[in-house]
């Protein structure tokens, strides 16, 4: 079920000097990005978040913590939401997980099981990712349903094989049809951002 392959090229590298964390110094709560920008995960700016290191990040980053059959990425995950939603929160919708480009995608039980420390980590770096795109983050709340439908649809076909309802949510979208390889991913995300957040601020 792979994509098609239709994209061959991937987001544009941007012209970066790096500054890097030191390897071992990471109690400081501070991370390197692939932009070159350094990222505080304690107070983090809206400055330091870049659509670049978002697509690249989920990417690069497996849904269901890797435990299925196929893997699908987050940032296909991101923009079947965008598809779903309607015009009015699609923007919110592909960024609803953009704090996983950096905190990885942390599968509900461990979420689960971690409790109020991880949340309000995700919180910080969601709301910082809302304020640096101009988007109003009470909108988190109205996505949930079209989240939880392409969970539902994941769900069918990646744990029983039922691929109708994502295929033809893809189809319908005029999306490439089946799992996304990485440079796909990046590529839909980006023509997704281009469409719905930078083009509507």
């Amino acid at each position: 079920m792979a994509g098609n392959g239709r994209q061959t090229s991937r987001v544009s590298m941007p012209t970066i000097s790096y500054e890097l964390v030191p390897l071992y110094d990471y109690k400081r709560g501070e991370m390197n990005t692939v932009s070159g920008t350094i990222l505080n995960l304690k107070h983090p700016e809206p400055a330091m978040i870049t659509i670049y290191d978002i697509a690249i990040g989920l990417s690069r980053q497996v849904r269901w913590a890797g435990q299925t059959y196929h893997s699908i990425n987050v940032a296909q995950h991101s923009v079947l939401v965008c598809a779903l939603a309607p015009k009015a929160h699609k923007a919110a919708a592909l960024l609803h997980d953009a704090a996983e480009a950096y905190l990885g995608d942390v599968c509900k039980p461990v979420k689960h099981l971690i409790g109020k420390k991880f949340a309000k980590l995700e919180d910080r770096l969601l709301r910082a990712v809302f304020e640096r795109f101009s988007l109003p983050y009470g909108q988190l709340e109205l996505i949930k349903p079209y989240d939880l439908k392409v969970m539902e649809m994941e769900h069918q076909a990646l744990y029983k094989g039922n691929w109708n309802n994502l295929n033809a949510l893809q189809m319908e979208a005029g999306l490439p049809v089946g799992l996304w390889s990485e440079e796909t991913a990046q590529i839909e995300f980006t023509k997704a951002y281009e469409k719905w957040v930078l083009n509507k601020r």
